[in-house]
């Protein structure tokens, strides 16, 4: 894959899973960012390699959602 290819991928992945924050946390746009880049799921897809970039964009905010709730990321075992 391209980079240009995984850099539209990880946006339009940014888009979705940002506005579900927004959505479910009741946060403005900059605050569900902030949280959002700066989370380990964030950092997981950024890296092509991790291939998390194929999971949907509901599965992203879930582990997002699981990170903030329990200050760990972790990938489920059954999806490996």
């Amino acid at each position: 894959m391209t980079k240009e290819t995984f850099s539209s991928i990880i946006w339009t992945t940014n888009v979705q899973v940002i506005s579900m924050i927004m959505a479910n946390y009741h946060l403005p746009f900059m605050e569900a960012y902030e949280k959002w880049i700066n989370s380990k799921t964030y950092a997981t897809l950024e890296e092509q390699s991790n291939e998390i970039w194929q999971f949907s964009n509901l599965f992203l905010y879930m582990l997002f959602d699981e990170e903030q709730k329990t200050g760990i990321f972790e990938i489920p075992a059954v999806i490996l």
